[in-house]
């Protein structure tokens, strides 16, 4: 079984950016994070054989936790180290957090997501098109002119982490690049759209398998249970990431075919204690599996979630996402995976770590300085770090 180190780190990044791709946490939009830092990530066979399982066998002999999880994780691994998939989300939710405007505060909005997400090696990209706080779900497509749209991308192209972002219409938006040490980890599939059909749920960066595999509450009941025409066994965990509960369907590749995560104070998110008040709970389930390739992934799904903190504040919704395309070992070099061909030239660019009155802009592809010179990004970061040395040692 393949290491979470191998499936793209699982940290999580601070900043506006963790904000922006926080677009797919609880239920996929809700728009504010409360914790950062990391949960020891571990993985692999050695991880499930400490898995204690408390399951009663009553007659023919159940699968034991172990067992499941193992099966479970064998047929995510299939999915390889590349592969391209495209995904449409259509999701409702509100929130009345200090940070969102007046006009939005409380009230139902509606967002249409159309991702991208491509992996190969060790090289990872997202794309995002999306129309944003809508007042209902359109009845057909809208535009990229429409006053709602909103495109991101995210890049970890091995050696720099690039990230673009861009408004409706002729907006030229703008670029940042990081070449620091936390580069690769600012992009994970635990950030990504398709992250809760990659065993990914919302306030982990670790996937279910690992998190289970190191518990010790860990039991299936002693009877299976139908989630829609699907015969499942179900697995019950008491973590200190929270309460789980996986319907696992052994005709579908071990899938999960529904899952239950209850969160309460104390319990761990993205490697943070939930602080005195706070509250969430993750509800997914499976509608469509379809195999590709030979190996069975669900291809459509819903999820609901809701997020409570201390002060009467609240974020909560209901998404449903279906896999429009999915494409094992694609030719990542036709596709332009992992080229910023979209960013225009003159689009202003801010290196992390840099100050942001440093004038760089983009121009053919690459990064240019005020007078119209190539930058040497990895050695710019060599300099940075000497200088911030420097300043340590006055």
């Amino acid at each position: 079984m393949s290491s979470m180190r191998e499936s793209r780190g699982l940290k999580m990044q601070t900043g506006k950016r963790a904000i922006l791709i926080g677009m797919a946490f609880w239920a996929s939009f809700v728009p504010v994070c409360w914790g950062e830092g990391d949960d020891a990530v571990l993985s692999g066979r050695h991880l499930l054989q400490a898995v204690r399982d408390s399951s009663p066998t009553r007659g023919e002999r159940l699968p034991t936790a172990m067992e499941l999880l193992e099966k479970y994780a064998e047929t995510q691994d299939k999915l390889g180290q590349s592969f391209r998939i495209a995904t449409e989300t259509t999701g409702r939710g509100a929130t009345n957090h200090p940070v969102t405007p007046p006009r939005f505060k409380g009230k139902t909005r509606y967002t249409v997501t159309h991702s991208e997400l491509c992996c190969e090696g060790s090289r990872m990209s997202v794309r995002l098109h999306r129309w944003l706080n809508l007042v209902r779900l359109p009845d057909k497509p809208l535009g990229r002119k429409h006053n709602s749209y909103n495109y991101m991308r995210q890049l970890w192209d091995g050696k720099l982490a690039w990230g673009y972002g861009s408004g409706p219409g002729g907006h030229m938006g703008r670029i940042s690049v990081n070449a620091g040490i936390d580069a690769e980890e600012e992009l994970t599939i635990a950030r990504s759209y398709e992250s809760v059909m990659m065993g990914y749920f919302s306030g982990d960066s670790e996937r279910v398998d690992g998190i289970l595999g190191r518990c010790h509450g860990v039991s299936v009941r002693s009877q299976t249970e139908t989630v829609g025409k699907w015969e499942c066994h179900v697995i019950d965990a008491d973590t200190k990431h929270g309460k789980y509960t996986l319907w696992i369907d052994p005709s579908h590749g071990h899938n999960i075919a529904r899952a239950d995560i209850q969160k309460r104070q104390g319990d761990v998110a993205y490697g943070k204690r939930m602080e005195a008040g706070m509250s969430a709970s993750s509800f997914y389930r499976v509608l469509q599996f379809e195999q590709v390739g030979g190996i069975w992934l669900p291809m459509e799904g819903e999820l609901e979630g809701q997020l409570k903190w201390g002060g009467g504040y609240f974020s909560g919704g209901k998404s449903h996402i279906k896999r429009t395309s999915v494409i094992l070992d694609p030719n990542h070099n036709t596709l332009g995976s992992f080229v910023l061909d979209e960013v225009p030239n003159g689009a202003k660019v801010l290196i992390v770590g840099l100050p942001t009155e440093i004038a760089y802009t983009w121009r053919e592809g690459e990064v240019v300085d005020a007078n119209g010179l190539k930058v040497d990004l990895e050695k710019l970061e060599v300099e940075r770090k000497r200088a911030e040395r420097r300043r340590k040692r006055k």
